[in-house]
């Protein structure tokens, strides 16, 4: 179902002080908690796919919801990161692991190729929202995506900027938080990377706003974010009993289907306690 709000309705869509009405299908949260958007190319490099999950999914396990535009490349990557962060998760009344924000109608998923992942965000709980009806023919021009851009980084606490090419669209999301007072992190690169060009051009045109991203915890500690705050919100994100039995099965060196059997879980959630394994240890 579709619903229309003004952002003065809202105490999650308030944080966009500029004012707008948006179409929203999925969940927002019951109270405004700390929100970070992640955004970048829509041509990663591996490092820069892999960099963009692995920051979603920490965020989202530590009870932080991440925000992007549902584009191809980097802002995909980070929803699948924060979808998967939030598989293992216990039960958390509220919580909302991933928001996109699209420049299409918001039943029009544009590009057409991440429709899946769109429905994925609403079956994991997580939003998709627009300004544009559902009427809204599904042709984004390029005004569209940048007037998007204000709101993926109006509605976050932090923005990371992970990869980007010199004047990209990416960069216009950095100067949308930067006039809104949002905290701006950079993912480093090579100097002779092309994706990574936009990242340094930022820092070295900004560099009293603009900061390195380096890890999730000190993305958190730089923006002061309240412990109590981080706590509250990721109370019911801690692993589950079954999860910390399959992870020390899986070091054990018991098999898959030694460990499905005793835990009685299904194949997919075991595949995915053996990803955080690999990923994460």
């Amino acid at each position: 179902m579709t619903r229309c709000l003004t952002t003065s309705e809202n105490d999650y869509l308030r944080h966009f002080t500029e004012g707008a009405t948006l179409y929203i299908r999925g969940a927002l949260p019951e109270i405004r908690n700390f929100t970070v958007a992640i955004v970048g190319t829509r041509k990663p490099t591996e490092y820069g796919a892999r960099t963009a999950y692995k920051t979603a999914y920490e965020l989202v396990r530590q009870g932080v919801t991440v925000i992007s535009g549902l584009a191809l490349g980097i802002d995909a990557a980070a929803h699948r990161g924060a979808l998967d962060g939030a598989t293992l998760a216990t039960s958390n009344t509220g919580f909302v692991p991933t928001i996109a924000v699209l420049a299409s109608g918001v039943n029009n998923v544009t590009p057409r190729q991440n429709q899946g992942l769109s429905e994925q965000i609403l079956s994991a709980g997580g939003a998709i929202l627009s300004e544009y009806p559902d009427e809204k023919p599904n042709s984004v021009k390029a005004w569209q995506l940048l007037a998007r851009n204000r709101i993926v980084s109006g509605l976050a606490d932090a923005v990371i900027i992970v990869e980007a090419a010199a004047r990209s669209g990416t960069s216009s999301t950095a100067r949308h938080a930067m006039k809104q007072g949002r905290p701006v992190f950079i993912v480093p690169g090579r100097l002779t990377d092309v994706m990574s060009a936009g990242c340094l051009e930022l820092l070295e045109e900004h560099p009293d706003k603009v900061r390195i991203f380096t890890t999730v915890n000190k993305l958190l500690g730089a923006t002061r974010l309240n412990d109590h705050e981080v706590k509250v919100a990721s109370a019911s994100l801690e692993p589950s009993c079954i999860t910390t039995k399959a992870k020390d099965m899986i070091r054990a060196g018991s098999t898959s289907t030694e460990i499905a059997k005793r835990l009685e879980i299904g194949a997919a959630e075991l595949a995915q306690i053996q990803t955080e394994l690999e990923l994460f240890g």
